[in-house]
């Protein structure tokens, strides 16, 4: 969110909004709100948990052809969503196509340099066993020349979730449990641009500015 500057003259679009978890905090900080996602059950769950909002919209559409005009939004967000797609850079490409010019895009991923990650998929490769979605890790200069490539400038990288310091999230499985610091100390982590984030941190984030 920092790295976003909300104001109450801006058009935000969600790529991958999911059940709208992001739009709901965001939606009270700018003008408008925006989120597609791919899955139709998404949409719906998005919609039934959203339905006090009046300034935000909902489409079912694919992240990698937005039915949306050029440069319509101050700044375009995508949080875990790109990397279930094949065609990751398409997706950020049609992301910035969409953004005003000296618009925000931020963008997170799974981090490749997180060793639960890595862990997880030499498991599948030597049982021979493979995820039931698509799902790439990304590395963060590889993000870093994905979002330049796309069109963006002053892009700017961090990471977040290292897995050895993540705290209980209520109602989810506690993946990290074991590995578990107290929540203060989590959270005084979390908050800085740090290398156990960037280089153990379960997603890794960018933030791009779009160019003129």
């Amino acid at each position: 969110m920092n790295w976003l500057k909300p104001h109450k003259e801006m058009n935000v679009l969600d790529v991958g909004c999911a059940w709208g978890y992001f739009l709901y905090g965001i939606s009270d900080l700018c003008d408008q709100a925006t989120g597609i996602d791919i899955n139709p059950q998404m949409i719906s769950s998005a919609k039934d948990m959203l339905k006090e909002k009046k300034n935000i919209s909902l489409l079912l559409a694919d992240a990698r052809d937005l039915p949306l005009d050029d440069q319509g939004f101050d700044a375009v967000v995508s949080l875990g969503a790109i990397e279930h797609f094949p065609e990751s850079s398409k997706a950020l490409e049609e992301m910035v196509r969409v953004t005003k010019p000296s618009g925000i895009v931020v963008v997170s991923v799974p981090n490749a340099y997180d060793f639960l990650n890595r862990s997880y998929r030499s498991l599948l490769i030597r049982s021979g066993r493979t995820q039931d979605y698509m799902q790439k890790y990304f590395m963060p200069g590889t993000l870093k020349k994905m979002m330049a490539d796309a069109g963006l400038k002053d892009i700017e990288v961090n990471g977040y979730g290292a897995g050895i310091i993540n705290p209980p999230v209520p109602g989810r499985l506690k993946r990290h449990s074991v590995f578990r610091l107290p929540e203060k100390l989590h959270y005084s982590l979390e908050s800085k641009n740090t290398f156990l984030n960037k280089y153990i941190g379960h997603m890794v984030m960018a933030k791009g500015v779009k160019k003129d």
